[in-house]
């Protein structure tokens, strides 16, 4: 079983069961379609042409920016390399508990994605110390992968959108990344009625603010609200990642505490547009969470089931879930 360690801020316990329970009710969203899709204004449009592209938030660590798959493919089995030119590697296990009494049962040493697929298949993660900075890896090692394994579109529907401006609010609701069971069930609603990610923002976030940073990548927004997370929406890339003919987004959407910017957690989609009157909608979602590959029967193209543990901790705040 893997444990989740839920970063720790104010609402405390509560506020991490309600996420737990957001979790594993997230696998319903997977399939429903978001609104239409607009052509707002913006710089960071996706050229009109073909091809596939990759963009500068996966810079650093020595990755292909800007080259295609074949590139891609090569980085996967490359040392990783730290902007400062050291050579990352990460100390990965799974503990054992027979009778109460935990140890370690199984680690390795991760310093290349391959490494790290490997670490995730034999469910292995990363002290808890260095666990934000392995999950940044984790979000490059998968975004990478799917880049290397995307195909050039026959066409392409996305060729207007814009990630700023007002482009990020007419991406998929689900991808709103709630953070308890009510904004789960809000994101159903919405997308019932055809909304958007800008309908969940509107309707569900209170007291949002813009947040601007001068270390932000290009295509990337970010917002506050006064529950004390920051979302993140990043557009990485663009290609036929999903192998059915037309052009997609692959957007990572990120929730961190406020106050002290620890990361929950990333989470990886393919989002389309399969025809020109056609909304964006979500075609996957690519698990970035260690576990055995398991399909669920909600998602499209799953390649791995949200394993949630059950310590615990989380065991006794588990009635706290529903309140």
């Amino acid at each position: 079983m893997l444990t989740y360690d839920f970063p720790k801020r104010q609402g405390g316990p509560q506020a991490r069961a309600r996420l737990c329970a957001a979790a594993r009710c997230l696998p319903v969203l997977l399939l429903l379609s978001a609104a239409a899709c607009s052509s707002p204004s913006g710089d960071a449009r996706a050229p009109a042409t073909g091809g596939v592209a990759s963009f500068e938030a996966l810079a650093g660590g020595g990755a292909p920016v800007g080259q295609g798959p074949e590139a891609w493919a090569r980085w996967l089995d490359s040392p990783w390399k730290a902007d400062d030119g050291d050579a990352p590697s990460y100390r990965v296990s799974r503990l054992a508990c027979p009778g109460g009494e935990c140890e370690v049962a199984e680690e390795a040493m991760v310093d290349t994605c391959r490494a790290l697929f490997d670490a995730d298949l034999r469910n292995l993660e990363a002290d808890r110390e260095a666990r934000s900075s392995y999950q940044d890896w984790r979000l490059k090692c998968y975004a990478g992968r799917a880049i290397a394994q995307a195909d050039i579109a026959a066409d392409s529907h996305l060729a207007d959108f814009a990630m700023e401006a007002n482009g990020y609010r007419r991406l998929p609701a689900a991808l709103g990344f709630p953070s308890g069971p009510a904004q789960v069930a809000a994101i159903v609603e919405i997308q019932a009625a055809h909304g958007d990610l800008g309908a969940f923002i509107d309707q569900v976030l209170t007291g949002v603010t813009a947040v601007t940073a001068a270390d932000a990548p290009p295509r990337q927004v970010s917002i506050a609200d006064d529950e004390e997370w920051t979302r993140s929406w990043t557009w990485l890339a663009r290609g036929d990642i999903n192998h059915d003919g037309h052009e997609d987004l692959l957007v990572a959407a990120s929730l961190h505490d406020s106050a002290t910017r620890a990361l929950y957690a990333h989470r990886l989609f393919v989002v389309e547009r399969p025809t020109a009157d056609a909304p964006l909608s979500l075609a996957q979602e690519i698990s970035l969470v260690a576990g055995p590959v398991v399909c669920d029967p909600y998602v499209a193209h799953c390649e791995r089931e949200i394993v949630q543990a059950a310590d615990a901790e989380q065991a006794a705040l588990a009635p706290s879930a529903t309140e």
